[in-house]
């Protein structure tokens, strides 16, 4: 493996396991990959300030979920991307240039665990934060897929949730096109 390539773990979860499955099996149907899910989850959870430590085991339980890591894998690039702007978007207190060198876009080549470098076990913090948030969205009224999706307009167009937008693409300078609902 090059020097430059990270190496990848399958991340095992026991978190909202079987909402993340719904939410996972809904999304997938409707054409987003797996890399887009995972993401699309981590925002939410940064978007609501749920952050979940990777460990968590809520009551003892058992069902145990997989992501696996050909996913990293096969969307190696948009998966540092994502890696690296919710690490950036999660510190945006700290120094940019601190958080862009040190933080954000990281590769485990010296031999570090994969989920010990910041900006991996940041995103999956948030992953694991956003769950429910995602489960909510899309099943709040029901399972209709007309409605699911009336209810996924509704959060994107909810003045909250676009001034938080706002708020990050202000922050990077306004850099970013806002997308036309």
């Amino acid at each position: 493996m090059s020097n430059n390539m990270m190496n990848p773990t399958d991340f095992s979860f026991y978190y909202q396991t079987e909402e993340y499955t719904r939410s996972d099996n809904f999304l997938s149907n409707h054409g987003l990959s797996g890399e887009g899910v995972q993401f699309l989850t981590a925002l939410l959870g940064i978007n609501n300030s749920s952050k979940i430590a990777l460990d968590n085991r809520p009551n003892g339980e058992v069902k145990k979920r997989s992501l696996s890591r050909t996913v990293y894998q096969r969307a190696m690039v948009e998966m540092d991307r994502d890696f690296g702007l919710l690490t950036i978007i999660d510190s945006l207190n700290e120094p940019y240039t601190e958080v862009l060198n040190k933080k954000a876009f990281l590769k485990n080549t010296n031999g570090e665990r994969y989920f010990e470098l910041p900006n991996v076990s940041t995103f999956y913090q948030y992953f694991l934060g956003g769950i429910e948030y995602v489960d909510e969205i899309i099943f709040q009224y029901g399972d209709k897929e007309e409605d699911i999706f009336d209810s996924i307009y509704e959060y994107l167009t909810d003045k909250e949730n676009k001034q938080i937008m706002d708020d990050f693409i202000d922050e990077l300078g306004g850099e970013i096109d806002e997308p036309r609902i």
